[in-house]
């Protein structure tokens, strides 16, 4: 397989901080990584560096054998890489329909029938969401919300989904269930990037896995050698991440959808601010 995604030796700085130091990756077309670390090890900088939301002082990122270092984000989702970040910034006073209107931003020049299959692919894929949509995206729960910034980074059809913490704040049950999700669109061709803290979760559901820390790529390993090296695992995660090596299994991917033909109408209105994880619900609820 080729290289989809390419970060050759990044140092990100924080002010006179260093947050990353020379970290090398790849992600292949079609593959499924895991990007685990302890706290502060610097992986929600590594996926802000490759989705163009902070800036590399040394090193660069190249996406399907281009270099895309310094790149807005927005073009970036324009070349096919989407990003779900860790606070997830919905918007608060827009519809769940609304928000993934606003995913299909980039193809809204398309037309109108694409966009119609690819929501209903989403609605499909997470059937909540269906239910939901003319909901606004601050009366959703926890789960809900994380349902809805997945979906919103899939209406655009990216090459290679970006996730930073999938399961923080959510219920086991709802993690197994965004891990079925993405091993569904893994599976149609579409490369996945996570960062996760269940570790066993995580290296179940994956083909190859990164260990972060102070800043730098430690390990790179087939998962399935990670899960049978718990000793390894919890030198870099500590005991309670490697306890539960090998006994969980990999979510069950969902049924086939059908994919879209080509896209939509563009959105409404200035973008309102995001919504951030911290404010997921208004302190009293619309009728």
């Amino acid at each position: 397989m080729s290289a989809l995604l390419e970060v050759e030796g990044i140092d990100v700085w924080y002010g006179n901080a260093q947050a990353l130091r020379g970290v090398s990756l790849c992600v292949d077309t079609g593959e499924l990584v895991a990007l685990l670390g302890p706290n502060g090890a610097g992986k929600t900088t590594t996926l802000r560096a490759v989705a163009g939301l902070v800036p590399a002082r040394a090193g660069r990122v190249l996406f399907d054998g281009q270099v895309i270092t310094g790149l807005a984000p927005h073009e970036l989702v324009r070349r096919g890489l989407a990003f779900v970040p860790e606070g997830r910034d919905l918007f608060p006073s827009l519809t769940v329909e609304e928000n993934l209107r606003y995913g299909y931003w980039t193809r809204r020049r398309l037309g109108r029938s694409g966009y119609r299959v690819r929501l209903e692919q989403m609605y499909a894929w997470f059937p909540v969401l269906g239910s939901l949509r003319d909901r606004t995206a601050a009366t959703l729960s926890g789960g809900e919300q994380q349902m809805l910034a997945m979906a919103r980074a899939l209406m655009p059809s990216p090459r290679l989904l970006v996730v930073d913490e999938l399961s923080l704040g959510l219920a086991p049950l709802v993690v197994e269930q965004l891990f079925g999700i993405l091993r569904t669109v893994n599976d149609g061709g579409t490369a996945v990037l996570v960062v996760e803290q269940f570790v066993a979760l995580a290296l179940a559901n994956t083909s190859r896995a990164y260990l972060l820390a102070k800043g730098s790529v430690q390990v790179e390993r087939p998962s399935r050698e990670l899960l049978d090296d718990p000793r390894l695992v919890a030198s870099y995660l500590g005991d309670a991440a490697a306890a539960g090596l090998g006994t969980v299994l990999p979510a069950a991917p969902l049924p086939p959808v059908a994919e879209p033909p080509e896209p939509e109408p563009g959105p409404p209105g200035p973008a309102p601010r995001p919504l951030r994880r911290s404010s997921a619900r208004p302190r009293s609820t619309p009728a």
